[in-house]
């Protein structure tokens, strides 16, 4: 069944912990804040598309304080877990309650919005959705923004079982079939890193995979 968001105790337990069972994840966050507070302009925005318990936020703020931040999820459990983690920094975040599933529908405060970043919020969602979703970051970003993408990935288990389970046993000390079950279980909508690139190239971005170990990956995309 799918990740339920809205669930008090299901968001609390991710968020007490589960959050970093990956272990790749915190990679790929330190990453990310390498980058745009290497890269940041104080007059513009970073827009975060399911920023959820306001994690990514507690490290930007850490790094740049001042930072326009605008962050939309649809959970209010997840909003209201942010506000506890943020604490007197939330009056600082724009807080946008809507579903990347209505994704035009979505109003921005005005701004020149420099970075758009995305931390494991879109594999729920349709390949269709995602699409429309890499259109309108690109037409939210200024010239020359950032995407910044970080997700689940599909894997061929079927072609590469053997190495994708020796890997996983590895990395999480835990038998494969746990982790092949629970993923049928979600019904998500993973797609390749090159699936992910074309996308992202078909509205007119630039993209690369910046980073991949075994189903996470760091996609960049810019706006030229």
């Amino acid at each position: 069944m799918p990740d339920e968001w809205s669930n008090k105790d299901f968001a609390e337990d991710w968020d007490n912990g589960g959050a970093a069972k990956h272990p790749v994840r915190k990679e790929h966050l330190d990453m990310l804040i390498s980058i745009i507070s290497d890269g940041y302009s104080s007059d513009k925005y970073i827009l975060d598309l399911g920023y959820g318990s306001g994690q990514v936020e507690e490290m930007l703020y850490a790094q740049i304080p001042d930072a326009n931040i605008v962050g939309t999820d649809n959970s209010d459990v997840m909003i209201e877990l942010s506000k506890k983690r943020l604490g007197d920094k939330f009056s600082k975040l724009t807080v946008i309650n809507h579903s990347l599933e209505d994704i035009e529908a979505l109003e921005l405060p005005k701004g020149n919005y420099q970075y758009v970043i995305s931390v494991q919020a879109l594999h729920h969602l349709t390949h269709d959705q995602q699409k429309k979703i890499f259109q309108f970051v690109y037409n939210t970003l200024g010239s020359g923004g950032s995407f910044l993408f970080i997700d689940r990935i599909a894997l061929d288990v079927q072609t590469f079982e053997q190495s994708y389970k020796a890997i996983y046993e590895k990395m999480f000390n835990k038998p494969f079939e746990g982790y092949k079950k629970d993923i049928e279980q979600k019904g998500d909508y993973p797609g390749t890193p090159e699936e992910h690139i074309s996308w992202l190239q078909e509205v007119g971005f630039k993209a690369t995979c910046l980073n991949k170990k075994f189903d996470r990956a760091f996609i960049l995309g810019v706006k030229k």
